[in-house]
């Protein structure tokens, strides 16, 4: 027996870019009536604090979302912890692909160093960035009598280290030019792709021809990776020398990329994990979960019915553990009147679960090989009067169960989002938008509300 929800329409001034709602909710949807329920959009800043009590408003990328108001329903999101708050997070809507953190924020020291220690008798400094025709610039000056073949240039690799394995290929490119000093001939800046351990030891590299124009001049290299024991990635920033050399120069170096593939692609201004813009393309907004400690909670919402529908928006990071997505109560598997939605399933797996529990057992419904770092829409269904129970990946068929768990209404339970009642099961990926309320939809508001979760994520429906 269903109690109708007010989702709510957004106002109408509803902000459009590229022809696209940035959080436009359907009119139709809006006769959804009254009172229980939670929607919550990850691109709207307006409705965010970083912290849970409020007084300090959300106003960018890389902060943390302490507290994120409903769009719609009965209840609000929060976290108390400093330390376990999502972060607010942007990139393009052709996906996010420049893996170098920090390549665009060249005034930033925490991604490019002002200063570093002698290494081989060089030691470069950090003399200047800004912009040169619309693209972030650091410019290095390397000085010293050299003691050994190269030293590193001021951007910080590890900010760059990717998870990677057997076959997997990477490109890493950018735009050089000397513009002080000389070097003998030979010599020159280069990039250098590493693979590296678990532990991130060296393993194997490779390295791009040495450049040392004037001019700015393009320089790429793509390596597949071929140790067995690889487990992460890295693009490093070098300047070849031979020993004895005596040097001082500076080079400007620009438009760092390191991306998955064989080519290299559109520059992606990466300014940190969180921040990465793409010009053409809009911005998809999420909510950071670390995999750690990150997670929101609801006060009780006394559902009311025996019914559940939820659409989520997120993608899963790479080699993602067992994570609770969004769960009601501390446990769902043995409070009555709960639900959950676990993915990955098990670790290292990328298969969804959904979990509704009436007052006997409950029914675990596995659906979908879903894929990680790549975003989806998980719809969820369950009536446990009827009884039924469903869920799907991105708009495909149903993968179903009449099983009764036995009838009773859903209890009145915080939800938790990201994590098993913030103390366990942490979830590692991104949530764009999420949808809990206490009716079934039916196949049109269904699929209205699938699109609109879908503008979030840049996901293309069937």
């Amino acid at each position: 027996m269903a109690i109708g929800i007010h989702l709510g329409a957004t106002p109408v001034s509803a902000i459009y870019r590229d022809a696209e709602p940035l959080w436009l909710w359907p009119a139709e949807l809006a006769v959804l009536s009254a009172d229980r329920g939670l929607l919550i959009d990850a691109s709207r800043l307006d409705l965010m604090d970083q912290v849970a009590a409020g007084g300090n408003p959300v106003t960018g990328p890389g902060q943390p979302v302490g507290r994120i108001k409903r769009v719609a329903g009965s209840v609000d999101a929060s976290q108390t912890l400093s330390a376990a708050r999502p972060t607010l997070g942007r990139h393009p809507k052709s996906g996010r692909r420049n893996m170098a953190n920090g390549a665009q924020a060249v005034g930033d020291p925490a991604y490019w160093l002002n200063t570093a220690p002698t290494y081989n008798g060089l030691t470069y400094a950090k003399v200047g960035s800004g912009y040169e025709g619309g693209v972030p610039y650091a410019d290095i000056r390397v000085t010293g009598t050299a003691t050994g073949v190269f030293t590193l240039l001021s951007y910080d690799t590890t900010r760059s280290d990717t998870l990677a394995k057997v076959g997997d290929v990477f490109t890493a490119s950018a735009l050089v030019r000397l513009i002080s000093g000389t070097l003998p001939a030979g010599r020159g800046i280069r990039l250098q792709i590493m693979e590296m351990d678990a532990a991130k030891t060296y393993l194997v590299d490779s390295a791009s021809p040495n450049v040392a124009a004037s001019v700015d001049t393009p320089i790429s290299l793509t390596r597949t990776v071929n140790n067995a024991s690889a487990a992460y990635v890295r693009c490093r920033v070098q300047i070849i020398v031979q020993v004895g050399d005596v040097v001082d120069v500076t080079y400007r170096v620009k438009a760092l990329q390191f991306e998955p593939g064989t080519i290299m692609t559109a520059l992606q201004h990466n300014r940190g994990p969180h921040d990465v813009t793409e010009i053409g393309q809009p911005d998809l907004w999420y909510l950071g979960m670390d995999g750690i400690d990150d997670c929101l909670s609801t006060p009780a919402i006394n559902w009311g019915t025996d019914e559940v529908t939820v659409i989520v928006a997120a993608s899963l990071a790479a080699g993602a553990a067992n994570a609770i997505l969004l769960e009601t109560s501390a446990s769902s598997g043995s409070n009555a009147g709960a639900m959950a939605l676990i993915w990955p399933q098990a670790n290292g797996n990328t298969v969804g679960l959904w979990r509704a529990k009436g007052s006997g057992t409950s029914v675990d419904q596995l659906f979908g090989t879903l894929g990680s770092e790549v975003p989806r829409i998980l719809s969820c269904q369950a009536d446990l009067s009827e009884p039924m129970s469903r869920a799907k990946g991105n708009g495909n068929a149903w993968t179903s169960s009449v099983t009764s768990s036995g009838a009773i209404n859903f209890g009145n339970w915080p939800l938790f989002i990201g994590m098993r009642n913030g103390t366990s099961q942490p979830f590692a990926g991104r949530i764009y938008g999420l949808l809990v309320i206490n009716r079934i939809l039916n196949p049109t508001e269904l699929a209205m509300a699938e699109r609109w979760m879908a503008t979030k994520c840049g996901v293309t429906l069937p």
